[in-house]
């Protein structure tokens, strides 16, 4: 009774549901429109960011000023900086002083940077703001795809995690006693402690590796 809990428990953990393999066909033969679709729903950071580029981009277009048509396409818009900037812009501040502040997302920074460009200078924005959002558009497509591919190294860290369970079980359905092995036994006590440290060490070191990956997206 034990070793069937313990394959069937190591199965169902470690074998995909037949809902995400529904959905992991549905994203491959749906295609790349969908997937636009589905990242736009979910209102990430950086597709806030460019839907605030394309607006300041025609608001500047449609004649406006920089600070209005800055206040109108950024107007409803969540994103912390984009948020304290618009504070600043409607009380005169200074507003690439308040986009860089506490950020490191290249897209923020850049609209700072171009801001005070254009501010000093006087040079048209809307033509960097294009280039800006082509960048920006390509970018978060990398990242989509990598993250994507990601899906094979965090379902490895699933397996390594369970798969010492399914191990168990099958011992014990062959006839062998593997936990009476591991715990009454010196040698098994030394396998036991030495696959433990393995098991943690290799979990810990995958995970270190996709998120570190993730990290840098």
């Amino acid at each position: 009774m034990t070793s069937g809990l313990l394959v069937v428990l190591g199965l169902f953990l470690v074998l995909p549901s037949s809902a995400s393999v529904r959905v992991r066909r549905e994203r491959r033969f749906r295609g790349p429109a969908a997937a636009v679709t589905r990242w736009r729903g979910s209102r990430a950071p950086q597709s806030m960011l460019i839907d605030l580029l394309g607006g300041f981009r025609d608001e500047l277009r449609s004649g406006r000023g920089l600070r209005g048509a800055f206040e109108s396409a950024a107007d409803g818009c969540s994103h912390p900086a984009i948020v304290r900037a618009l504070a600043t812009s409607r009380l005169g501040g200074d507003v690439p002083a308040a986009l860089r502040a506490g950020q490191t997302q290249p897209v923020v920074l850049s609209l700072a940077a171009l801001w005070e460009v254009s501010e000093d200078s006087g040079a048209a924005l809307a033509g960097a703001l294009d280039r800006l959002i082509a960048g920006a558009r390509q970018a978060e497509q990398v990242r989509r795809e990598v993250s994507a591919q990601l899906a094979g190294p965090r379902a490895t860290v699933r397996v390594l995690a369970l798969l010492p369970l399914v191990g168990l079980g099958m011992g014990l359905l062959m006839g062998a006693d593997p936990i009476g092995f591991l715990t009454g036994t010196p040698w098994g006590w030394v396998c036991l402690v030495v696959a433990a440290v393995l098991e943690v060490a290799g979990v810990f070191w995958m995970r270190r590796l996709v998120s570190g990956i993730e990290g840098r997206l």
